[in-house]
């Protein structure tokens, strides 16, 4: 008698058991998957990234020119460096040209790893040599820039390409010419690079 007993209360205890694991995993139940829709086209046209700025021109050339200058130097510091004024296809120094060569040439004196020759003095230069309007014949301006006391000779010259400019640039050993590295780049046709274009030679 007390053997049944006994086993009905283990039947009891375990279907109490059960009876609770089984609403235990109805109130975990996940609810059904939501299928994803993609969202519908809203026709929304985001913005084009902003035109290249003067500042984000010089950096990019500047990095470039500083790479061939030091790999070039032999370990030499202080040598003196002339950034001439960079040019058109026509050989005429606009704006751009003359502002182009006044910024990296900044940029190289901050480094504090090379002297820069003033633009002035380069003018000067090149006047001597009767290069005027900008329009630079290789040789002559390596005559000016000996003159003007430079170990390197930085010489550039851009060209129209539609809807961009393409800029480039040597790295000239004055001593004798020789060309130590060259790169170029190029830069859309924004505002305020065509300005700079379009204010007189």
């Amino acid at each position: 008698m007390n053997k049944q007993k006994h086993m009905n209360g283990r039947h009891s205890a375990g279907g109490i058991l059960l009876a609770g694991t089984l609403v235990l995993m109805a109130g975990c139940q996940s609810t059904p998957a939501i299928p994803y829709v993609p969202p519908k086209e809203t026709g929304v046209v985001f913005p084009a990234p902003p035109a290249d700025t003067l500042r984000d021109l010089v950096d990019r050339m500047g990095k470039h020119l500083e790479d061939i200058l030091d790999r070039t130097s032999g370990g030499e510091l202080g040598l003196y460096v002339a950034v001439v004024k960079y040019t058109d296809s026509g050989g005429v120094a606009h704006s751009l040209g003359r502002i182009l060569a006044l910024k990296l040439g900044e940029r190289l004196a901050r480094t504090g790893r090379y002297h820069v020759i003033d633009p002035g003095r380069i003018h000067q230069a090149l006047r001597s040599e009767a290069i005027n309007q900008g329009i630079v014949d290789t040789r002559s301006v390596l005559r000016a820039t000996r003159k003007a006391g430079a170990d390197r000779l930085v010489l550039g010259n851009y060209t129209d390409l539609g809807p961009q400019l393409e800029l480039s640039t040597r790295v000239i050993r004055v001593s004798d010419g020789f060309v130590l590295g060259q790169f170029s780049e190029t830069v859309e046709r924004g505002p305020a690079i065509m300005n700079l274009i379009h204010v007189g030679p």
